[in-house]
């Protein structure tokens, strides 16, 4: 949504749904928990659902060549899994405690801004804090330049660093 001629306020929404299951039938008691002499199946269900929104303000300075970026990404996300063992033969269930939920969240702001001085030379910094409930927060620099020094030739050096952390 257009604030002014130089302001843009934009929402990006998403979500994840997803389901896993896998089967294994095993004939060998020493691949079963205690007791089940005659080999065990064995039944793991998943599930995970993630939202989440990216909000993000951005600038505009025409005059300046220079552009502002500021925004702030959250997320939520939930998973689960259940094991069931059963005997081979008889089908009773096996106790086995295996279950698995959680639930966590990451929030990461996040900023940028743009500058281009002249014509042919332009120049980009940027910053992200992650702080991810299961593994603290990491702060991801940037930086670029860019200089044309002749029609059609583009040199650019660019610095980064970026973080995600492993899925459940």
């Amino acid at each position: 949504r257009s604030l002014s001629s130089r302001a843009i306020l934009g929402v990006h929404a998403y979500g994840l749904l997803n389901d896993y299951t896998w089967f294994s039938r095993r004939s060998a008691a020493e691949e079963c928990p205690d007791g089940l002499l005659a080999g065990c199946e064995r039944t793991l269900l998943g599930a995970g659902k993630s939202g989440g929104a990216d909000l993000r303000l951005s600038l505009d300075e025409p005059e300046w060549h220079a552009g502002t970026m500021l925004g702030v990404d959250s997320r939520v996300r939930r998973a689960r899994s259940e094991l069931v063992v059963r005997d081979r033969v008889t089908g009773a269930v096996a106790h086995v405690s295996n279950d698995y939920t959680r639930v966590d969240a990451l929030i990461a702001p996040y900023g940028q801004q743009t500058f281009g001085p002249v014509p042919w030379l332009d120049a980009n910094v940027g910053l992200r804090l992650d702080y991810d409930t299961r593994f603290g927060h990491k702060l991801s620099p940037r930086a670029a330049v860019g200089v044309t020094p002749w029609a059609a030739g583009r040199i650019k050096a660019i610095y980064s660093e970026a973080f995600r952390g492993p899925t459940a």
